[in-house]
């Protein structure tokens, strides 16, 4: 889905849960992030990476999902991520969301 920037994020949470086939990772930028969102998308088993807001309280479910944490040194910003991909490492969580940004320069 392509969001022009005409629109905020969250007016599309909906639609984009109808979209998500079987066995996707979806990965989003924080304009999605909500607890409750994530709540969801853990509920139904979707995985996921999405930045959170630097705002957001930590407030999750340890057994759901969990936040990583990482550092661009490029343009020295701290990013935090909520995933549910239990068997990765924080590094490889890290390393799909940045693959996202190659996509979004498009």
């Amino acid at each position: 889905m392509i969001n022009f920037g005409q629109e905020h994020d969250a007016k599309f949470r909906e639609q984009v849960m109808t979209m998500i086939p079987d066995g996707a990772v979806i990965i989003m930028d924080r304009g999605f992030a909500s607890w409750e969102f994530i709540e969801e998308m853990s509920k139904t088993q979707t995985k996921f990476v999405v930045r959170i807001k630097n705002h957001m309280k930590t407030q999750f479910n340890p057994q759901r999902y969990r936040v990583v944490c990482f550092h661009d040194p490029e343009t020295q910003t701290e990013y935090r991520l909520a995933t549910n991909l239990k068997d990765m490492t924080d590094e490889e969580v890290s390393e799909i969301y940045r693959k996202r940004w190659d996509i979004e320069i498009l």
